[in-house]
Order: structure tokens, then C-alpha cells, then sequence
């Protein structure tokens, strides 16, 4: 005789919404910061006793976070809300808080996460902190403006981009000459856009030198020079700079030409892709160099010549392109289409190096040549 089994009960599934913030006093050991999380919402079923774990993995997860070697002087406070919106009015309220504080000055948003992942650490400093430490924590600064301009808080990205630009901290330059361009936190002035990013081209920021670029291209604070645009353009587009490139493969009879060989290597369609790059090369369009020698030494779309794809590597090396100075560095080190030889690699590598090519740090400080910190 069967005997029908009831159905096991479904589990209720409950929710749970968390905000957190950490805080700790200055100590040798690490900067001082206010750490604020972001909304955390957990999901678990009515028999769990969820409340001890939940904070526990939330102090866990905030101590791998934060920049905090002192366990004694870390600060961590967590509450629970019934609703999300409970918790976004605590969180605004505790943003204010900070934000109108004379003992802060860094802001940041944060968005609400579905998971107990953080994510993302906030710190904010406190003013007037000894030089070496207020240096340190430029990088920090610019991080935290881009992900406010990512967000869409323009103006609180401007603030903190301009207290960083008056700091002489060049990255800062392009970031308000950018704001300025398109009008974003602050009123339109192309003027402004123009000085700023003048400040940063002279720093040999690619981003900012791409923006006059730009301005002179458009005949924006400047009489329209399309030519000398074009030329400060290709000179951001060395360094692989995403919105040099992109300008370029659209605005130009040879960049359109090689954005359709781009498009044929995806579609492995070799054959149409040598002829749209081999033609652009040709021309002398300086981008099209290192893809030509790439094609040369996979043997898409033509027979593999190792000879011809490190001559056009070389060409694009010698134009000024930073992946091409590392790749004729590695050729000179393998072999790859001329004799091999260390020396000669190590000098276009130390290039690539100086420009900012991080494979070519990685592989000199792998040879022994650069220490782990140059």
C-alpha cells in the first residue's frame, strides 16, 4: 500500500536591508576615513537565524574593505531597516551629515547592491592632513571624481576635481576641462576648457591632449585648426587613448577604412581585412601600421612573413605608438622577424616603459632590470 507523502512546506523567504559605516581615528597605521556601505539587501528563509551571521559577514567583508590595520580603533556600526527606502533615507541623511562636515572633505554617492558583496570602499579624509599623506591620497580623489561623474553627480565631481586641481595634481586638468567642454556640474565655457586642459597637455596627459585636440578641431576658444587638431589627436591616439581612436577610425577617409578591416577580422573575414589595412597603410594612416604587422605575423589574409610583420611594427614604433614600442621590444627579444637582440629590446621596452605601457614594466621587472616599485 502506497502512502501519499505531504508535501514539504515551501520556505518563506524573508528580506533583510542592512546600512553600514566604518570610521576610524588617525593612527600610524592607516589614513583617517569614514567608510560609508553601500545598501546591502539579504535573502533568507524565516527559520535562519540570519542576524548574527549577517553581521558578522558584514564586518568581515568591511575589514577586508577598508584601509584599517587597527582593529582597536576600527569603528564599524550596521543597522537594519525594514524597507530600501528606510535605509536610502538613512543613507542620505548620513551622507549629509559627512558632506556638511568641516572635518571632511570627500564625498561620494553609492547605488543600492542585491548582494552582500561591497564592492566598493569610500573613504573620506580628513582635512588637513600632513603633506606625504594628503599626496598619497590624490590618486584616491581622482578615483572617487570619476566614479561621481559615472554616477552622475557632476557637481560634486567638480568640486572635488577643482580642490585637486589647486593641489597641482595634473590628472585633475583634464578632468575640468572636460566638466567645462561638455557643461557638466559647471556652466559650458569652452574658454575654461581650453586653459585647463592646456595645463594638462604640458603634463603629457593623453586624455587632455586629445581635448585640445578637439577644441582646435571644432573652433571651440580657438580659431578652427583642423589640421593641428588632427595632428594632437593622432598624438593622444600613441598612447591608445579610447576617444583619440575613436575619432579617428570615424572622422577620417583612412580611419573609416580601417574601422571596415576591424570589422572584417571579426567577421574572419582575412582577406577583406589585409586589403582595407594594407591600404590605409599605404597612405601613411599611423594607426594602421600594427595591425598590418599583426596580420604579417598570423598570416591572416596573407601569407605569414615574420620580416614584413616586423617592419611595420617598426614603422609604428618609430611613429610613436606606445603597444608597438613593447611589441618591437618583445620581437628583438624572440627573434621575431630580425636577430635577436637583448639589448636593443631592453631600450624599446624601457620606452614603452616611460610612456606608460604596463606590459613593459611587468616584463623589465621580470627581466631584473626595473625594481617592483620603479
Amino acid at each position: 500500500m502506497l502512502i501519499a507523502q505531504s508535501p514539504t512546506p515551501e520556505k518563506k523567504i524573508e528580506r533583510s536591508v542592512f546600512l553600514s559605516y566604518a570610521s576610524c581615528t588617525q593612527s600610524s597605521d592607516c589614513a583617517p576615513f569614514v567608510w560609508i556601505g553601500p545598501i546591502q539587501i539579504y535573502e533568507y528563509t524565516i527559520a535562519e537565524d540570519h542576524t548574527t551571521d549577517i553581521r558578522d559577514n558584514i564586518y568581515k567583508d568591511i575589514k577586508e574593505e577598508v584601509p584599517c590595520n587597527c582593529d582597536v580603533k576600527l569603528g564599524i556600526v550596521t543597522k537594519e531597516f525594514e524597507t530600501e527606502e528606510e535605509a536610502q533615507i538613512a543613507l542620505g541623511k548620513l551622507k549629509k551629515q559627512f558632506q556638511d562636515s568641516k572635518n571632511f572633505e570627500l564625498y561620494v554617492s553609492n547605488t543600492t547592491r542585491t548582494t552582500a558583496q561591497l564592492g566598493s570602499t569610500i573613504m573620506m579624509p580628513i582635512k588637513d592632513p600632513s603633506p606625504e599623506l594628503d599626496r598619497s591620497l590624490m590618486p584616491l580623489r581622482i578615483n572617487m571624481g570619476e566614479q561621481l561623474y559615472n554616477e552622475g553627480d557632476y557637481e560634486n565631481a567638480f568640486k572635488l576635481f577643482s580642490k585637486v586641481a589647486k593641489k597641482e595634481y595634473e590628472p585633475a586638468y583634464y578632468w575640468l576641462g572636460r566638466l567645462y567642454y561638455e557643461g557638466k556640474g559647471v556652466p559650458q565655457n569652452f574658454a575654461k576648457a581650453l586653459e585647463w586642459t592646456n595645463k594638462g597637455e604640458k603634463t603629457k596627459d593623453p586624455n587632455a591632449v586629445y581635448l585640445v585636440g578637439l577644441l582646435y578641431y571644432e573652433g571651440k576658444a580657438v580659431k578652427i585648426d583642423k589640421v593641428k587638431g588632427l595632428q594632437k589627436i593622432k598624438e593622444a591616439a600613441k598612447y591608445e587613448q579610447d576617444d583619440a581612436l575613436a575619432f579617428l577610425l570615424d572622422n577620417t577617409s583612412d580611419g573609416l577604412l580601417l574601422r571596415k578591416g576591424y570589422e572584417a577580422i571579426d567577421n574572419a573575414e582575412f582577406d577583406e581585412a589585409f586589403k582595407a589595412i594594407s591600404t590605409a597603410a599605404k597612405n601613411k594612416f599611423e594607426l594602421a601600421y600594427m595591425p598590418l604587422s599583426r596580420l604579417y605575423y598570423n598570416g591572416d589574409g596573407v601569407e605569414k612573413n615574420d620580416q614584413k610583420a616586423f617592419f611595420w611594427m617598426m614603422e609604428s614604433a618609430k611613429w610613436g605608438e606606445i603597444m608597438a614600442k613593447f611589441g618591437i621590444g618583445i620581437m628583438y627579444f624572440e627573434g621575431i622577424g630580425v636577430a635577436k637582440n637583448e639589448e636593443t629590446a631592453v631600450k624599446w621596452l624601457m620606452q614603452a616603459h616611460e610612456m606608460g605601457n604596463k606590459e613593459a614594466t611587468n616584463t623589465l621587472t621580470e627581466l631584473g632590470i626595473l625594481k617592483s616599485n620603479e
